[in-house]
């Protein structure tokens, strides 16, 4: 899959193939990384915190990762470079509505396809940390929700470090991929909650470590 045409408003002085040749292959490496993590992840590395009732709310599953130290330096080093190349082909700082929906839009489809793997490894992260163990969540589609709200939070904070500071233009640029009819799991109304939370600082803490 290739990025859509991006806004030229946008684009420093690259093309648009070039671009989606670029963050494709780094998306790709990223998951290799985050993978390879995956599989060394010990007992020792099991969070130590009280145990919730729930976790689905974006805020909640961040203090709950931010828990487990190693999995904090998984998700750096998965998302860290994915972080600067977004950086070094968008503009920073505000941006008219139309162009940041654009901006969200290109990231959302170029993340879209490693989905299902970020997904699956993911959830296998918070399976060996403890995270759903401490959440008490124990059904399948509930740590679906969870891990998906975790790496759509990632995503969001992608984009709001790239120039996306509305949470509105992130919300159509999601509905302009159809991703919530893709998954009964996804919630429009969570996602735009974690972005409204990494735009007012909620989670700045998590996004300053996995994004230095």
């Amino acid at each position: 899959m290739k990025l859509a045409p991006i806004a030229k408003s946008v684009i420093l002085e690259y093309e648009s193939e070039e671009i989606a040749a670029d963050l494709e292959k780094e998306m790709g490496a990223a998951l290799a990384k985050l993978t390879a993590s995956a599989k060394t992840i010990k007992p020792e590395d099991k969070i130590e915190v009280p145990e919730l009732t729930e976790v689905l709310d974006p805020v909640t599953l961040i203090g709950l990762v931010l828990a487990a130290p190693k999995m904090v330096e998984m998700l750096a080093k998965a998302f860290n470079t994915v972080s600067k190349k977004l950086n070094k082909y968008f503009k920073k700082g505000p941006q008219p509505q139309d162009d940041e929906t654009g901006i969200a839009k290109n990231i959302i489809e170029f993340t879209h396809k490693w989905h299902s793997a970020y997904i699956k490894v993911l959830q296998f992260a918070l399976e060996m940390f403890g995270v759903f163990a401490k959440a008490k969540i124990t059904n399948t589609e509930d740590k679906k929700k969870a891990t998906e709200m975790l790496y759509y939070t990632i995503i969001a904070a992608l984009a709001f470090y790239s120039g996306v500071s509305s949470a509105v233009a992130f919300k159509k640029a999601l509905m302009a991929q159809d991703i919530a009819a893709a998954s009964s799991n996804f919630s429009l109304a969570s996602l735009e909650t974690a972005m409204t939370k990494v735009k007012s600082g909620e989670v700045k803490e998590f996004m300053q470590k996995i994004m230095v």
